[in-house]
């Protein structure tokens, strides 16, 4: 009878353990996401303004790199306000 109650708490013990490992994952993977969800378009931007073909907006400009650098900076501002008014972060 011992035995049996031993077990049952063994059972619950690791059931818990098992939950909490659960819920650190869940959270881990959550912030993943959120990250993912700042970087990709920023990086879809570089990655467009990146490629060499004529005729890129802002090539003949010599301001032309700051301003695409303005705006990924603006695009993850805003995407940071967004994520913070939806109480995302």
């Amino acid at each position: 009878e011992e035995l049996e109650l031993t077990r049952e708490r063994a059972a619950l013990v690791l059931e818990s353990e098992d939950r909490r490992r659960s819920e650190r994952m869940n959270r881990t993977m959550y912030r993943f996401g959120i990250i993912t969800c700042i970087f990709l378009p920023m990086s879809f931007i570089t990655g467009l303004l990146g490629i060499n073909v004529g005729g890129i907006p802002g090539a003949q400009n010599p301001y032309g790199f700051l301003m695409a650098c303005l705006v990924v900076l603006g695009l993850a501002a805003g995407q940071w306000w967004l994520f913070r008014r939806l109480q995302w972060v």
